[in-house]
C-alpha cells in the first residue's frame, strides 16, 4: 500500500490484486498504521482492517453479500485541529482508483462505495 498524504487527508491506494497489504505513517503529529485484509468470493467481500493510531489499536471494516452492505468493528475517529477525521473505503472509487481515506469526515459529502 502507498500512503499519499496531503494537508487534510491521506489516501492509500491499493493493488486490488493483492489479498492482504499493510502500512505506516504520520499524520498531523500521529502516527498510524494500518493493515488491511480482503476475502471475496462469487457471493462476498470484505474489508478487515486493523489500525493502530498512537497505539491504540482498532480493528473494523465493511462487507458486501447478496444480502447487503454494511460496516461493523470500532472505526476509528479522530479529533484534530477541531475536525473530526475518520477512515473511508473506497474500492474503486470514482476515478476506478482502489484504496481507502484517512480524512475530515462531513456527514453533508459521505457516501459508501
Amino acid at each position: 500500500m502507498t500512503a499519499l498524504i496531503f494537508s487534510d487527508e491521506v489516501v492509500i491506494e491499493r493493488n486490488p490484486t493483492e489479498r492482504s497489504a499493510a502500512c505506516s505513517f504520520q499524520f498531523k503529529g500521529h502516527c498510524i498504521h494500518l493493515e488491511h485484509r480482503i476475502h471475496a468470493n462469487n457471493r462476498s467481500m470484505a474489508h478487515h482492517m486493523t489500525c493502530i493510531i498512537d497505539e491504540q489499536q482498532y480493528t473494523f471494516g465493511v462487507a458486501r453479500s447478496t444480502l447487503g452492505v454494511g460496516s461493523y468493528g470500532n472505526w476509528p475517529k479522530r479529533v484534530i485541529n477541531g475536525e473530526e477525521y475518520q477512515w473511508q473505503v473506497h474500492w474503486p472509487n470514482e476515478a476506478g482508483r482502489y484504496g481507502m481515506r484517512f480524512g475530515i469526515f462531513n456527514t453533508s459529502h459521505a457516501k459508501s462505495d
